[in-house]
């Protein structure tokens, strides 16, 4: 006999971890099937902006996220190319008079999963999704050292990114605009720079953004936006150097790129 569940979430990150706390919390037998062991590092998902942040404090999240994992940004510095244009205070400026907040996007996935167990999720992790067949209820098969299993669920949810094994076994076709804009990111540690702003350069000629969000602890990333087709990839320590250089030309300041040389960890686009 299968175990049979009322919702199989496939995927722990942010919204798969969320929903099933969530879930969880109202009485309903849940289950999460989460492919890591270890989260990994992910150039994106880690900065909420004030409307976020509103949203997380409605799931209940809020308070977790800024007690264990998450940094307040009260003020971002815009600049066109390398000229300040506005200094601003966030929740002075936004209808939910909140803040932006700032995580290390493995940290954040952590605290949700556990939230989520907490919470009377059962949390499987190293379980790797083979197929969902649809029914009432619907089945899950999955595949670990080996060996197949199987669970029932009247609901199953998909959250499982790219290669999302829901969507291919349900048949969903993938829709998406045109791929336009890429971002390369690179995490930097011990960082010298305010941890309670953020800053966002927009060269509007080149079509190109950076940005520098600190995350708390002299941890902050870097992001460079570029237009598809104008850049090769970034990828890897070998194309740091080129990663500055396009900082530089997008309108980074020069002695934050000192910064980037001295402290980057990796970079990933």
């Amino acid at each position: 006999m299968s175990e049979q569940f009322d919702l199989v979430v496939v995927g722990g990150g942010l919204g798969g971890a969320t929903l099933a706390k969530c879930v969880a919390e109202s009485g309903a037998r849940v289950l999460v099937l989460e492919r890591d062991h270890e989260f990994k590092d992910r150039v994106r998902g880690e900065f909420l902006s004030p409307w976020g942040v509103a949203e997380a404090s409605r799931l209940g999240i809020h308070g977790l996220l800024r007690d264990q994992c998450a940094h307040s940004v009260p003020w971002v510095d815009f600049y066109s190319a390398n000229m300040l244009t506005a200094h601003r205070d966030v929740a002075a400026t936004n209808p939910h008079q909140l803040p932006c907040l700032a995580f290390y996007h493995p940290a954040m996935q952590d605290v949700l999963i556990e939230a989520a167990a907490n919470a009377g999720a059962d949390v499987r992790r190293g379980v790797f999704v083979q197929e969902v067949r649809p029914g009432s209820p619907a089945s899950v098969v999955t595949g670990n050292n080996g060996q197949r299993r199987q669970v029932r669920a009247r609901l199953v949810v998909g959250t499982d990114g790219r290669s999302s094994s829901v969507r291919s076994s349900a048949g969903f076709k993938v829709r998406r605009d045109p791929e336009m804009m890429l971002v390369a990111g690179v995490l930097m540690e011990d960082m010298p720079a305010p941890e309670d702003t953020g800053q966002i350069i927009i060269n509007s000629s080149l079509g190109q953004e950076a940005a520098i969000f600190p995350q708390g602890d002299g941890l902050a990333r870097a992001y460079l936006c570029y237009q598809t087709g104008t850049h090769q990839r970034y990828q890897g320590e070998s194309d740091l150097t080129r990663f500055v250089e396009d900082c530089v030309t997008t309108g980074v300041g020069v002695e934050k790129v000192s910064v980037f040389s001295a402290t980057s960890d990796r970079l990933c686009s």
